[in-house]
């Protein structure tokens, strides 16, 4: 796995920074998610959820937010 999940997370990164443009209101009513099909996971869940949050699980940025999706597992169903 690796390198991959940082590598995906500066995709989502990248694209978020270029929908917040100077001189512009910034809303949250645009959802930024990205879904990744991942292979080689060593975990028993199908589908894990992340955000950016605190260790109180408040949100930092609510509409920021990665689907990861064990393809394995999924596959075995």
């Amino acid at each position: 796995m690796g390198y991959v999940r940082s590598r995906n997370a500066s995709y989502l990164c990248d694209i978020y920074s270029h929908h917040v443009l100077k001189g512009q209101n910034y809303k949250e009513d645009v959802k930024m998610i990205q879904i990744n099909f991942s292979y080689g996971l060593k975990d028993n869940k199908v589908l894990r959820i992340y955000y950016i949050q605190d260790e109180e699980q408040k949100k930092y940025i609510r509409n920021f937010i990665i689907y990861e999706i064990n393809m394995e597992k999924y596959m075995s169903f």
